[in-house]
């Protein structure tokens, strides 16, 4: 595929930020930007959900069926952008941290 990068909405570049900002520092000279750099990468979006049901079996036996469910939305989960200022990829997300959807069914018996 013919790459277009005139046209953000056509662009296969994942930028977080605009690295035209950032240059290189001169040695020995100072930059305008704040301690530890003034921008962060994505948030994170990761929702768990459980549903349990208790079952009395006897007097002091006890049977639990239980569904979990990780990363419920399916959301993805973005790695931070890289952060090398000399880079051609820097401020580009390259990659995704994280499982996708996870979904389990156990029994639990308690005796």
């Amino acid at each position: 595929p013919v790459q277009n990068f005139s046209n953000p909405r056509t662009s296969l570049k994942h930028e977080w930020f605009n690295p035209s900002a950032y240059a290189p520092e001169n040695f020995g000279t100072f930059g305008n930007a704040g301690r530890n750099l003034p921008f962060h990468g994505p948030g994170i979006n990761n929702w768990d959900v459980s549903f349990w049901k208790n079952t009395a079996l006897a007097e002091q036996t006890t049977l639990q069926l239980r569904i979990d469910m990780f990363n419920v939305w399916n959301h993805a989960q973005f790695a931070n952008p890289v952060g090398n200022v000399v880079s051609p990829l820097f401020g580009q997300v390259l990659n995704t941290t994280g499982n996708a959807r996870i979904v389990q069914l156990s029994a639990h018996f308690y005796f």
